[in-house]
């Protein structure tokens, strides 16, 4: 309540400019507890006004500010702070690297990742994590296989955070042989730490058919007692499906106890592709049989994967499905249904 009361009344003071904070009597301790406030509470203008009339400054205020601009996706403003500030820790460049890598451009989070390393700064598992997520995203191995290097130099191994991150890494960019290595010197893992992982892996190994990997993944989760997670499940439904094991893709869906309309999707998805168009809709009908909350986008999945091999009689019986839930009306859908 007092933290509350007392960022209100900095906002107040700030909204009037008074020609100095200080006649509110707060200390830095205080004002940085205030700055923090505002910043996680997304009052990111306000943040700036206050840390622009802050008579001093320590590296906890210049990194709340850096902070609040990067997970804002204001990564101009960040940079301008991060280049002003006289005492630039690794907290510093983790948080500026943080919003390049989530907000973009990826090249630019790389090149501060290497300049960070010129000037002598550490990264943390923080920094190891989003970085090697843009190596994921971008299909750069080579950069990928420099961090792991310096994760084998610094002992980072153990790091359950830093080594789901380059199974990931390496799933998704092909390199099958070093993901299965290292998921399975994995170190412990916790609920969280897991379930992201069981959850990423799989959805890498679908998107480049990695079938047996993705069966050894599923084993080792079964083990491991999650295999109830919905998350997980969803994410091996997918993986199955898209790796053309519609069998075992099926078997998780039955299994599940939840009805999940992403797993479904999935699942019909992969009966189109696999030439069985009629199980498809035969799933699309239990689909809405249970009630199952659909919205346009993936009406439109299941619109766009029908397109090339829906005969005369299964698109009439889908454009009625169509019909009768109210979905005709949209242009997007109306569209697929012509192209269909």
């Amino acid at each position: 309540m007092f933290a509350r009361s007392l960022s209100e009344a900095v906002s107040f003071s700030i909204s009037f400019s008074p020609p100095d904070l200080t006649c509110i009597n707060l200390s830095r301790f205080e004002l940085n507890r205030v700055l923090n406030d505002l910043s996680r509470a997304g009052e990111i203008y306000e943040a700036r006004r206050l840390f622009d009339k802050m008579p001093d400054r320590d590296e906890f205020t210049w990194n709340t500010m850096i902070a609040a601009y990067s997970n804002s996706g204001m990564q101009a403003e960040a940079r301008q702070i991060f280049d002003e500030n006289p005492n630039k820790s690794s907290i510093s460049w983790s948080s500026l690297i943080s919003g390049y890598c989530r907000y973009g451009p990826e090249m630019e989070a790389l090149e501060l990742y290497c300049q960070m390393w010129f000037e002598g700064h550490k990264p943390s598992q923080y920094t190891l994590g989003s970085v090697l997520r843009v190596c994921s995203a971008l299909g750069w191995p080579h950069v990928g296989e420099q961090i792991h290097g310096f994760v084998v130099k610094s002992q980072l191994e153990s790091n359950v955070y830093v080594v789901t991150g380059l199974v990931d890494m390496y799933a998704k960019c092909r390199r099958m042989l070093q993901a299965e290595c290292l998921f399975g010197r994995m170190p412990f893992r916790n609920h969280v730490t897991w379930t992201a992982t069981v959850t990423g892996i799989p959805t890498a190994c679908g998107v480049v058919s990695a079938h047996c990997f993705g069966m050894q993944v599923h084993g080792c989760i079964w083990r491991s007692g999650f295999g109830a997670n919905t998350f997980v499940e969803s994410a091996l439904v997918d993986m199955y499906a898209k790796c053309g094991d519609l069998n075992s893709a099926r078997k998780v869906l039955e299994t599940m106890e939840v009805d999940d309309v992403f797993s479904w999707n999935s699942m019909i998805v992969g009966c189109v592709r696999q030439g069985f168009e009629e199980e498809a809709l035969s799933l699309f009908r239990k689909m809405h049989a249970r009630n199952m909350k659909m919205d346009d986008f993936m009406y439109r999945s299941v619109l766009n994967s029908f397109a090339c091999s829906m005969d005369r009689k299964t698109a009439m019986s889908f454009h009625s499905l169509i019909i009768k839930n109210g979905f005709e009306s949209f242009k997007l859908i109306a569209n697929d249904l012509i192209d269909m």
